[in-house]
């Protein structure tokens, strides 16, 4: 899952039997790229030993710079999955642990847990190894040391989602140390590449006969830190993940000219269409906060569109910008990275597309990278999703509440 992009640092508390527990606040520190300074609080009591076993594992994956793009040349995917195949191997009661390459050099990692009745449905526990990039210069740590600082763990992918993965193999490992037995089937599924669209990771081990072969009832994945200890939030769906460029075309000239149509004239008329629906989507959440808590909506609710790319000019190497400045360009791009809510369909969307775009949708090439459905959601009378959240509610003392997950995750696949 993808950093947000107003850069709000993410906190991880370190308070639950293995640490890995996590909570998320905003920060206002202004000098912190805050998308990339990932925290882990301090813990609420005395740590035992098995606390701090846990702690030194999740630190040692985080050392390992998974990022995506980078993971194959780099080696970093090949010494993640190496790693946790180790761990994996630690726990009582696993079987058939290995590494699939669907795609050559970006492993799967998978192991079992056999139950006590092989007829149940299974359940998997799915999650990603791969972070995103960093830029270094905004950072106090170094993002791959794991630095513990005034009892917080900073890091990369220390909550996207290396604490969860850290979580499974340290829940696990504790409860088949204590010899319990479980009537299903439990497997495990590490993947690469799922913050990059996970085209090479789920998506492969979803289409493949290994998946087939697991019978799989339910499968749990990343969603987002509870921001209270007082509420959990369960997620039963997701927003579909869009990511488009619009094209313009436009006259050239020389800068000394009024030259009417321009590329960059109409790109500025369908950013102001963008930012105006923005802006509305963004009404729609905060007015709902002021109003009844049955009519509250949350980011999972609403549509958001960011403009991610913004490219245009006439290149020269004779220029300190490295673009001529005396000459309209005749083409300018924009790109927006678009979520979309479950009562908006494709066809809506498109209306919403044709809006911005308006008198020039003749004169714009629409390119999309990712144009998605959304991942089916679950529906309320769900049998697992009713265990699921009656399970926290009975067994943690909590209230579960559902939402719709804001941004994407490996379920796409």
């Amino acid at each position: 899952m993808p950093p947000t992009s107003n850069q709000n640092a993410e906190e991880a508390a370190v308070d639950s039997p293995c640490g890995c527990e996590a909570k998320r606040r905003r920060k206002s520190d202004g000098k912190q790229d805050r998308s990339s300074r990932v925290a882990a609080s301090a813990v609420s009591g005395p740590l035992t030993e098995e606390d701090r076993y846990c702690i030194d594992r999740f630190r040692q994956l985080v050392r390992i710079p998974t990022i995506s793009g980078e993971g194959v040349p780099s080696g970093s995917y090949a010494k993640c999955a190496e790693l946790l195949q180790k761990w994996l191997g630690d726990i009582t009661g696993v079987t058939n642990i290995r590494a699939v390459e669907y795609v050559p050099g970006k492993p799967v990692v998978l192991a079992t847990f056999p139950g006590t009745d092989p007829a149940l449905s299974t359940i998997l526990l799915n999650g990603h190894y791969d972070v995103v990039p960093v830029f270094r210069e905004h950072w106090k740590t170094e993002p791959f040391e794991a630095v513990i600082e005034d009892g917080k763990i900073y890091g990369r992918g220390t909550q996207d989602m290396k604490c969860v993965l850290t979580g499974y193999i340290e829940g696990l490992r504790r409860i088949f140390a204590q010899g319990r037995q479980l009537r299903r089937t439990i497997h495990i599924s590490l993947v690469p590449d799922e913050e990059v669209g996970g085209a090479d990771g789920a998506m492969k081990f979803a289409e493949s006969s290994e998946f087939a072969d697991l019978n799989v009832g339910m499968v749990l994945d990343e969603g987002l830190a509870n921001p209270s200890s007082e509420k959990y939030t369960v997620f039963y769906g997701e927003r579909a993940t869009n990511w488009v460029a619009f094209r313009v075309k436009g006259n050239t000239g020389h800068g000394s000219r009024f030259i009417d149509n321009t590329a960059v004239e109409k790109l500025v008329t369908i950013l102001s269409r963008i930012y105006a629906v923005r802006a509305e989507q963004r009404k729609i959440l905060d007015d709902s906060s002021c109003g009844p808590a049955a009519a509250a909506k949350t980011l999972g609710d609403v549509l958001t569109v960011n403009v991610t790319a913004l490219k245009t000019g006439v290149p020269s190497s004779s220029t300190k910008s490295g673009f001529a400045l005396n000459v309209i360009p005749s083409e300018a791009l924009v790109g927006v990275d678009i979520r979309v809510p479950l009562h908006i369909d494709r066809a809506q969307l498109k209306n919403i597309f044709d809006g911005w775009l308006g008198e020039y949708k003749d004169e714009v090439e629409v390119e999309f990278d990712n144009f998605a459905e959304h991942p089916p959601p679950l529906s309320m009378s769900n049998p697992w999703l009713l265990a699921f959240q009656s399970s926290i509610e009975r067994e943690v003392g909590v209230e579960a509440t559902l939402e719709i997950f804001p941004s994407g995750t490996d379920s796409r696949s």
